[in-house]
This record gives C-alpha cells, sequence and structure tokens, in this order.
C-alpha cells in the first residue's frame, strides 16, 4: 500500500487519539504507536533525503500531516516525551522547506515558532555522552543561525498570536545542567534571539520613566534602593529566596533606622538600603507569595494588591503577573520596575522564570542591574543590559569570567562563606526545623532500611538523593566504577518520579549500557525532608551528582555528620561541595578525575577508621559554614560596587545603544 495511503487511514484516528484526555499510561501509548508509525526506522515519514518527501505526503495531505505531527509534539512535550518530539519537530519543518509553506501557515503554526521550539527543547535524560553532546551543539548552532536574522523579521507577531514568546520558546533551565564548553556561546546566541524575535521588549519607556532624564535618589541621601528580583517567591522552602534570604534580612534598612542613625550611616559611609521586592509570577503556584507574605512585606501601592494591618512597612514587594496579551504585561512589568526608580535592579536568578528573563533581556529599568546564582549559569545577557554577575570566589576558577556574558563578574571573598545560612537541622541532628519532625538515630534508620529493602548486613550503601536530570551520562559510569569496585556496594538513588514511567526505563536503560548493576540499585522517591536527613544520616557515603552537584543538600548532608564526595566540573553549579570543603578545611573528599572519585567513595565506604576520621573533621568544622556575618558585609560591598557603578554609567549618559556587548563572537557574527 503506498505510505500516502496508510497516512491517509490512519492520520484521523492517530489526531483523535492523542486529542482525547485519557489516563497516562493510555497517552503515552498512543504517543509510542504514532511514533513507531511515522518516525521511527522504516515509519511512514522516515525518509533519508527531505526531498522525498514529495514522494510520500500527498499535496492534499500536507496540512493534515502538519497538524498530526504538531499535536504529536504537544502532546509529547506534556509528557516529557522529548526526544520523539524533537524528531516529530524537526519533520515538521523539513515539510515545511520541501512544500514551501513559510509564508503560508500562521499563528501556533509559524514555522519560526517550529524552529525557536525545535532548538529550546532540551532532552532531560540523554542516552549517553555523545546525544548529549549533539543536543548542545544543536542548540548553539541553532541560536547561532537564528541570531542572524534582523530584529523583526520573525513571524511571532505578539499581537496576532498573543504569548508566542511563551509559546514558542522553552526555558533554557535544564541546557545547564548538561555542561559544554560553548554554553556560554549558546546562551548568549540565545539571548539575542529573543531581542531580535521579540523586539517590542527594546521599545523606549515613556518620558518620565527613561533612566537618562528620570529624577533618582529616591531612597535618601546615602541610601541604596535595591529591587530584589525572582520568579520563585510562591514558595517559603524554595532554595533561590532560601539562599538569599538571610543576607537580604540583615541588611541595614533605611526604614529601620533612625535619622540619628541614618545620619552616622552616611557620615561612616556605611551601606544603608531601602528593599523592594519584585516577584515575576508565572501564574502556576495560584498567584501564591508565601515567602514574602511569609515575612509580612507590603504590596507596592498601584499594584493592584492591597495593604492590611500587620505587615511589616520597612520593605514592599512588586508582584508583577501575566496576563493575555504579551505586549502589555511585559510593558506593565517594565513601566512598574522603571517607575520604583531603583539604583541597583538585582535578579536572584534568571533561567527559573522566563517571565524574568523576557523582561531582563529588554530595556534598561535601573542605572546598575546585576544578576546571580539563584541558578547557577549565566542569563546570556550582555552588559548593555547586565552589568553584573555575582558569584563566589571559592567556588569559581580562575578563568570563570570566561564562564559569563554579564559585563563584570563580581566575586564575594574567596575565604569567607558568601551567605548567611540558619542550619535546617536541630543542634542535635535529630530534627528537621523545615518539616519540624524528627527522625531516627543513624543505627535505627540503618537497619530499617535494610530490612525494609531485603538487604544484608555487610551491605555498602552508597546515596545520590538528587533528582535524576542532575545526572548526567558521564555520571553513570562514576556510579558503574562504584559497582565494580565494591561487590557489596548498594546504591541509593533518586527514582524519575515526576516525569513518567517512560523516562524512569529510559534513565534505567542508560543506567545498564554504563555497567550499573540494577539488582543493586534502590530507587526512592521524593522524601520528606526529615527521611531525607535519616537516609544521609544512615548512608556510608553520599555521592555528589556530576555535572551539576549539589548546594543545599551538601550542607544539609554535613549537618548529620555525612561524607560527600565530590568531583567538580568547570562550571559553577557543580563546585558548589567543593567551596563548601575549603570553608571547613577538609578537601580528602574532592576528586580530581572521574576515577579518583569512585576510588575515594569507595575508600571512604569500605575502611571505617578512615571514615570517621574524616567524619571528625566535618563535625567539628560544619559550624564554619553557617550564621556568618561576614557575608552580609560582603553583599553590602557588593550593591555598593553596583550603585557605584550606576552612577558613573548616568554620569556619561551612557545608554544602550552606545554600549557594546562584551560577546565578541556576536559582534563579530552580527
Amino acid at each position: 500500500v503506498p505510505a500516502g495511503e496508510l497516512l491517509r487511514e490512519i492520520g484521523p484516528a492517530a489526531l483523535q487519539g492523542m486529542s482525547q484526555e485519557s489516563h497516562p499510561a493510555v497517552g503515552m501509548s498512543v504517543l509510542a504507536m504514532v511514533h513507531d508509525s511515522l518516525l521511527s526506522p522504516g515509519g511512514l515519514l522516515d525518509w533519508d533525503d527531505a526531498s522525498r518527501a514529495h514522494e510520500v505526503v500527498p499535496p492534499d495531505l500536507v496540512r493534515p500531516t502538519v497538524q498530526l505531527l504538531y499535536q504529536f509534539f504537544m502532546n509529547a512535550k506534556k509528557a516529557e516525551y522529548n526526544t520523539p518530539a524533537r524528531e516529530a519537530m524537526a519533520k515538521v519543518m523539513e515539510l515545511v522547506d520541501a512544500f514551501g509553506l513559510e509564508k503560508e501557515l500562521t499563528g501556533q503554526f509559524a514555522p519560526d515558532c517550529f524552529r525557536l521550539q525545535h532548538a529550546t527543547l532540551m532532552e532531560k535524560y540523554p542516552a549517553d555522552e555523545i546525544e548529549e553532546g549533539a543536543m548542545l551543539r544543536d542548540f548553539r548552532d541553532d541560536m547561532r543561525r537564528m541570531a542572524r536574522r534582523k530584529a523583526g523579521s520573525f513571524r511571532l507577531d505578539p499581537t496576532v498570536y498573543e504569548n508566542s514568546y511563551e509559546f514558542c520558546s522553552f526555558s533554557t533551565f535544564y541546557l545547564s545542567l548538561h555542561y559544554d564548553a560553548g554554553m556560554r556561546e549558546g546562551l548568549s546566541y540565545h539571548a539575542e534571539v529573543i531581542r531580535r524575535a521579540w523586539p517590542h521588549i527594546d521599545e523606549p519607556l515613556r518620558p518620565e520613566l527613561d533612566l537618562r532624564t528620570a529624577a533618582r535618589g529616591k531612597g535618601g541621601p546615602g541610601v541604596i534602593r535595591l529591587g530584589v528580583a525572582s520568579g520563585c517567591f510562591f514558595d517559603e522552602a524554595h532554595p533561590v529566596p532560601s539562599d538569599f534570604g538571610g543576607v537580604l534580612d540583615r541588611l541595614p534598612n533605611a526604614a529601620r533606622m533612625d535619622p540619628a542613625s541614618l545620619l552616622d550611616a552616611a557620615s561612616n559611609g556605611t551601606a544603608v538600603f531601602e528593599i523592594i521586592y519584585i516577584y515575576f509570577d508565572e501564574g502556576q503556584r495560584a498567584n501564591r507569595v508565601a515567602w514574602l507574605a511569609n515575612r509580612r512585606y507590603t504590596p507596592v501601592v498601584g499594584t493592584g494588591a492591597t495593604s492590611a494591618d500587620g505587615l511589616d512597612p520597612s520593605t514592599n514587594f512588586l508582584h508583577l503577573k501575566k496576563g493575555p496579551s504579551q505586549v502589555d504585561y511585559v510593558r506593565t512589568a517594565q513601566e512598574s520596575i522603571a517607575g520604583l526608580q531603583l539604583d541597583v535592579l538585582f535578579y536572584l536568578d534568571l533561567t527559573m522564570s522566563k517571565f524574568a528573563h523576557l523582561v531582563a533581556s529588554g530595556t534598561r529599568l535601573a542605572p546598575a542591574q546585576g544578576v546571580s546564582h539563584g541558578h547557577p549559569t549565566t542569563s546570556g545577557i550582555g552588559p548593555s543590559k547586565m552589568d553584573y554577575y555575582v558569584s563566589w570566589g571559592a567556588a569559581e576558577l580562575p578563568t570563570a569570567h570566561e564562564h559569563y556574558t554579564e559585563g563584570e563578574l563580581l566575586l564575594l571573598p574567596a575565604d569567607s562563606m558568601h551567605q548567611y545560612y540558619v542550619p535546617r537541622v536541630s543542634p542535635d541532628a535529630r530534627a528537621s526545623m523545615v518539616d519540624m519532625t524528627e527522625f531516627m538515630d543513624a543505627a535505627s534508620a540503618r537497619r530499617e532500611f535494610l530490612a525494609a529493602h531485603s538487604l544484608p548486613g555487610t551491605a555498602t550503601l552508597y546515596l545520590c538523593m538528587q533528582k535524576p536530570h542532575k545526572y548526567s551520562p558521564a555520571f553513570d559510569g562514576m556510579l558503574a566504577g562504584v559497582h565494580r569496585a565494591d561487590p557489596n556496594a548498594i546504591l541509593v538513588l533518586h527514582r524519575v518520579d515526576q516525569d513518567g514511567e517512560h523516562n524512569h526505563a529510559r534513565f534505567t536503560d542508560r543506567l545498564v549500557r554504563a555497567g550499573v548493576d540494577l539488582d543493586r540499585v534502590a530507587f526512592l522517591p521524593t522524601q520528606p525532608h526529615s527521611l531525607l536527613m535519616a537516609l544521609y544520616s544512615l548512608a556510608d557515603v553520599v555521592l555528589d551528582s556530576y555535572h551539576a552537584g549539589g548546594c543545599t543538600t551538601t550542607r544539609e548532608a554535613f549537618e548529620v555528620g555525612a561524607l560527600v564526595v565530590t568531583l567538580p566540573a568547570q562550571y559553577l553549579g557543580s563546585r558548589w561541595s567543593l567551596a563548601y570543603y575549603s570553608i571547613m578545611g577538609v578537601t580528602d573528599l574532592v576528586a580530581e578525575t572521574r576515577e579518583e572519585y569512585v576510588d575515594i567513595a569507595v575508600r571512604m565506604a569500605t575502611d571505617k577508621a578512615a571514615a570517621e576520621e574524616v567524619r571528625v573533621r566535618i563535625v567539628e568544622n560544619r559550624h564554619k559554614l553557617f550564621r556568618r556575618e561576614e557575608a552580609v558585609e560582603a553583599w553590602m560591598d557588593v550593591y555598593k560596587t553596583m550603585a557605584a557603578g550606576g552612577v558613573r554609567r548616568e554620569g556619561t549618559e551612557e545608554n544602550e545603544g552606545e554600549r557594546e556587548d562584551n560577546n565578541t563572537t556576536i559582534n563579530d557574527e552580527l
């Protein structure tokens, strides 16, 4: 039977099957059948050369086939069935080129939307290091091609298709978990594509809000008006505001100081702050503002929020929400922030919120703008818009400035802690201060765990409870190395429990190919905090994931005396554990190679005397990680530096059009 006739028969049934709301397992079964029928080797659309599309797809079936593939793409993306989704979108683009549909398709079927979706959809669980590398190269190459296009040439008019950025471009969050030497280059192209595809974000502000003409110094003499922006204020326990909150809560606050104290601070050159939190609400958490509300901060007047008795008037927050029109809600956000007349606009993160990234990529809103390590990767935005990236010297390589597109890398001191952390475990290491629940002592917890999993008393337990999307394919081989070196090794790993059974199967297949013995693996779902602390305490060794490692989780493990073996890679997200060890003065468990990582882990798990000696030093020195006032002082200096830089820019009347980005690759090519 000709392929076109088969396509005519199965197409409508497949489209109907994918459009039905059903049990997730049934939905995945339909997706798998569609993939096997159309896209797998031997499938109806499996052609070696796109020019053969005319031989397979009759002219009257071109549009229905595009619709079918696009429906598959959207369903597969929703199910985190990402590699087949990418295959479907690649096939759509081949049909567009083969049949000349570039100008005929509009709205959600606009080919430029297809290109962006294909380029920005990342596979969370690449099959191996080869597929991982190819995915990163494809992203970089696709972004480079699109970054060469003229601003406004993309057919993504947000006044026609109102939320085209939200719909057509996916988050780069997962890209940063797959380390690659060209990450900075790819993210810088990505930021340039955003500006060229959605030029409305660069439109000038009203004259009264223009930085070159608007009044400054609203906070008063010597007061730095600091805007702290994030998309993560919806959850009290979210790691981003939790990480920065200790310092921000302790900055000298002008609203809590009497006039005499303010004068003394000004005369002594002590930084004083007026803080406004800016929440980019993605709308996924029912408009919750838990982190801000629990501190009883006051909504900024004029944002649609209301004040109430008992609120803290010394700190305000601006709650920015999305609306039906991208042009309108971006302009509202820009004008609302510019209207605050900030001295410094500081983003805690810029890859956790697409809303924040879109606004940050556009018109400058404060004299000094910076971003930090809420998610430890460059924003991709150049210094015409983003002046600073703030990181920690203890966690960065000497060449770290090469990893960032922002104007200047500001490093907090390497010889002291970079944040004011409060312990998350009780002083006796027996209760979680997060869920306020006691947990068993290590010996009792270990006995129960071994019994529950039918494991012998001789088992050595290697624990890694990082989410599996943080495991790079390179880490699989390190886990297999532990199994080879220790016949009693039991790996206790986080199950893929949020991305579907198909991705857990993909993940376990990858482990098997690397040489991991699944009969000696215990997979656990996400645990309550108290049970997680019990797991850390009962494990012989805690394995830091690679490339992307632990930060909060490493500190928590130290609180219960766990041994964390780590292998720092080149980027910040893999170097937190190394930094904490350097502050404690305990570096025995820091490896330099994958082989040494395995050797250290097995030695610590099997040599009880050596393990105890290291554990004692960790317990004796872990206090150096918590309640460090010097971290507050270091951040005060950073904000003063940023504010002074903003004053210099205003003094020279430097503006966006006159300031050149530091990404020489883009400057040379574009």
